[in-house]
């Protein structure tokens, strides 16, 4: 502290005789633990210190980037309290914001691999595409993103990036200011590599992670180098993948920045070594943690401040810069970077036409909407501005056509289950889905959904669904044991056509044909081979306003099927079958909701196809019973609880559940009814979800449930 005053007095004495002294910032990486420059900032804002130039890396390219567009530290603060990291930091697209083309399935994989025209499959090139963060930081320098050199900044600025292929340091001093904050916090093989002139780029922490030479490149006499990454790991502290890969990438950050640091004036490190960098739902501990070290040195910032604002020096006058409005007419709209789409179809996605007015958040929305379709690794938007007029670029990267996606799940009646699912968008024909999905161990099944849509938000669409599948049937006696397994064998077709609306709302018309046989597996009683098969018309609807399949807190759905049969050659059996399903979950507060599910099925008045009831019972269905225990020809159900959730990733369900069967369809006489109490504990992990449940049905006999990955039938809409 003591050198840092002697030069303090040194700037007093000497510098008011000449033109006053540039202050530079230097602000490192660190992910998370880079949320703490926000606090730092704070602290030199207090002092009335001003700044002349700004150098970021990773993070602190992107806290440096807002700082230097005019931002201060507290709206930095607000703006980063408004993003979702959660979301920010998957692949994730909001699940109300899909097409509802895509809402025909539930997930369906744990993950999936892109594949060549020869069937070779490939990792990507990182986990997570960016293009999340890409638009939230366009957003976030929407006023600035006309501007096409970061001296025209309210604060001169420059980000730092890697070359992939010469592992040179990339400085970036021009161009899109969020494709530059974007580009330089590209963590490798978490983030896919931006592309920028023909070149790949990473993490510019890799290369310098504390760029204070770049500070002095451009003049600055005094530079502070706020360091917020964190000293090696021990060998204790190396126990996962993800603590091996941070710490292969800390080694480079460490060396590359004990010569920068040797370049600083003043080095301010806050003791952020306890946090993650993906601690980001720490970032009231991390923010706070940087105010309190910077208060250390408040002393030298306001000493400076004092030398910098002597009546003998000239006063800090800020840059005039151009600000983008809010609202904006593009004179041109191009797409850069695309392969197979034409450019038309593309903007037809993004829906923006040429000299008409948009919003700010028309624009945004445009580009969400966009990124929904699932047609696109990345889409984001370049503004750029030419004697009073406005050029917006559309920047896409296409998903790969071909994709192999593989799926493991476990529960406590099937076991574990493996399956891979071979995707095929848009190759067959131009808008066209081809699924082709097999599940090998505790049940097997192949179903291969092939659709056609003539229309992008609304329209009509040709289905074609061939499947078959093999399961077990367990009969159980009054205690609830497993006293007899059959197994059946089930094949059919189904062929449809239906019409779409936008994001909700499914109707589809369809012919099908199924075939079922029965037979003997484990059990002490003889049993015939049984058969049935049947032909017949179907009318299927589907709507869905949920904000997360998995992880529900607002929204509803619908699911209706209806079957009509008459008796024929194809057909053994003349019935109409009905079911009906609703589910509505309502927020009461931040962390609670609540929600029912009602169902509703029957035979109506015709005889039941006996060897194609409903079966009921599960954590997904009546929660006081084991899987698939009950099977009738009539029931109602109903289903209420409460979910409490918090930090998006748990949820505890406090449910009361009611249910009413029998062989006749007697609204208020059944033959049988059951209720039960339950709980389900659910947790969402990046690779697959997880729920435990346990509940008591009304004769006091417990139930226990396990539920590892998409443990449902992924095309429950595409089945009769």
């Amino acid at each position: 502290m003591r050198r840092f005053i002697y030069i303090i007095v040194f700037w007093m004495l000497v510098l008011p005789l000449f033109a006053r002294p540039k202050i530079g910032l230097v602000l490192s990486g660190g992910g998370a633990k880079g949320l703490a420059h926000i606090g730092m900032l704070k602290v030199i804002e207090e002092a009335g210190l001003p700044i002349d130039c700004i150098v970021g890396t990773s993070m602190g390219a992107i806290i440096g980037g807002l700082y230097a567009m005019g931002y201060s530290a507290d709206q930095i603060e607000a703006e980063i309290r408004k993003i979702d990291w959660d979301a920010m930091l998957t692949n994730d697209v909001p699940r109300e914001d899909f097409y509802v083309s895509e809402k025909r399935w539930k997930p369906m994989s744990n993950y999936y691999f892109n594949l060549s025209p020869g069937f070779k499959p490939s990792l990507p090139q990182g986990f997570i595409t960016g293009n999340t963060i890409h638009l939230d930081l366009f957003k976030m320098s929407w006023q600035k993103a006309h501007i096409r050199h970061f001296d025209e900044l309210k604060i001169p600025f420059r980000c730092i990036g890697t070359s992939l292929t010469s592992g040179n340091m990339i400085v970036f001093e021009e161009g899109s200011l969020a494709d530059a904050m974007r580009a330089s916090s590209s963590l490798p093989s978490i983030f896919m590599l931006f592309e920028y002139e023909n070149d790949l780029i990473i993490d510019g922490g890799i290369s310098q992670n504390l760029p204070i030479e770049i500070a002095r490149r451009m003049g600055m006499d005094y530079v502070i180098a706020l360091k917020t990454n964190t000293k090696l790991n021990d060998k204790e502290g190396l126990k996962n993948a993800i603590s091996v890969l941070n710490q292969t990438i800390n080694i480079g950050m460490t060396k590359n920045m004990e010569h920068s640091i040797e370049l600083a004036d003043l080095v301010i490190s806050p003791s952020v070594d306890l946090y993650q960098a993906t601690d980001f739902k720490k970032a009231n501990e991390i923010i706070t943690i940087g105010e309190i070290e910077a208060s250390r040195y408040f002393s030298v910032f306001d000493s400076l401040a004092a030398v910098i604002n002597t009546d003998h020096t000239p006063k800090v006058i800020s840059q005039e810069v151009s600000v983008l409005p809010d609202t904006i007419s593009f004179n041109w709209i191009y797409v850069e970077n695309n392969v197979r789409m034409h450019s038309a179809k593309i903007r037809e996605y993004v829906d923006l036409q040429p000299h008409k007015s948009y919003t700010k958040q028309a624009v945004m929305d445009a580009f969400y909407l966009a990124w929904a379709s699932d047609l696109f690794d990345q889409i984001y938007p370049r503004i750029s501005e030419t004697n009073g007029q406005y050029i917006l670029t559309i920047v896409v990267k296409e998903k790969e056509g071909r994709r192999l996606g593989v799926n493991l799940t476990y529960n406590n009646y099937n076991g574990l289950v493996a399956g891979n699912v071979l995707e095929f968008n848009n190759i067959i024909q131009k808008n066209s889905k081809l699924l082709i999905n097999t599940q090998l161990g505790g049940r097997h099944a192949l179903d291969i959904d092939y659709v056609k849509n003539f229309g992008k938000h609304f329209g009509i669409y040709f289905r074609l669904f061939p499947y078959v599948k093999e399961d077990n049937i367990y009969v159980f006696n009054e205690e609830h044991e497993k006293t007899m397994s059959l197994k059946y064998l089930e094949y059919g077709t189904n062929l449809g056509m239906g019409f779409f609306s936008f994001k909700n709302n499914i109707i589809e018309p369809y012919l099908y044909h199924y075939h079922i046989n029965i037979y003997k597996n484990v059990t002490d009683t003889d049993i015939d081979q049984k058969q049935v098969y049947s032909s017949g018309f179907g009318l299927k609807y589907y709507h869905e306003k949920v904000d997360d399949l998995f992880f529900t807190t607002s929204g509803e759905k619908i699911l209706a099927k209806l079957n009509l049969a008459d008796i024929n050659k194809f057909n053994k059996y003349k019935y109409k079958k009905l079911l009906l399903r609703e589910n509505t979950f309502v927020p009461l507060t931040k962390y609670s909701s609540a929600f029912w599910q009602l169902e509703y099925g029957t035979y109506f008045e015709s005889d039941p196809v006996k060897v194609d009831p409903f079966y009921l019972g599960g954590i997904d269905s009546f929660i006081g019973s084991n899987p698939l225990e009950i099977k009738t020809s009539f029931y109602r159900s109903a289903r209420l609880g409460m979910r409490l959730n918090w930090n998006k990733e748990y949820f505890l369900d406090f449910i009361y559940n009611y249910l009413t069967w029998g062989e006749s369809d007697r609204w208020f006489e059944m033959d049988k009814k059951k209720s039960a109490v339950g709980l389900i504990f659910g947790k969402k992990y990046m690779i697959t979800p997880l729920r435990l449940a346990v509940s008591m049905d009304n004769k006091q006999h417990l139930y226990y449930y396990i539920s590892i990955g998409y443990d449902y039938d992924a095309f429950e809409f595409s089945r009769r």
